[in-house]
């Protein structure tokens, strides 16, 4: 019966041994479960907030593209409108740089008929 007790001893030794592995293992799964957990809670808060900025980027570039549309546009009616203002500055000049010369002439008909 030694043999038998013997037995029962490291039979039983082992299954306190596997229990205690088992509640071991156990324990470690539940860290490591609450570890996901955080972890998987972590990465879809992080994924809403990279959402978040990349929506904020696509506003900021699109107000910077309508700056630059707007900032050319204004830039081409602003050389639009001096060049039209020195077209007119220039034809004014012509104008009056013809009625000179008619007035000129004129008076110088006047002058010729005045002296008989």
């Amino acid at each position: 019966m030694s043999d038998t007790e013997s037995y029962g001893t490291r039979l039983e030794k082992k299954v306190d041994d596997i229990r205690q592995e088992v509640k071991s293992l156990s324990e470690s799964l539940i860290q490591l479960k609450a570890i996901n957990e955080h972890q998987k809670a972590q990465s879809e808060e992080n994924a809403r907030k990279i959402e978040k900025l990349e929506s904020g980027a696509q506003k900021t570039e699109g107000a910077i593209t309508f700056l630059k549309f707007f900032g050319g546009f204004a830039l081409t009616g602003m050389i639009t409108f001096c060049t039209w203002i020195v077209s007119n500055n220039q034809a004014m000049h012509q104008r009056i740089s013809d009625t000179n010369q008619k007035v000129a002439v004129i008076e110088s008909k006047i002058a010729f008929r005045g002296t008989p």
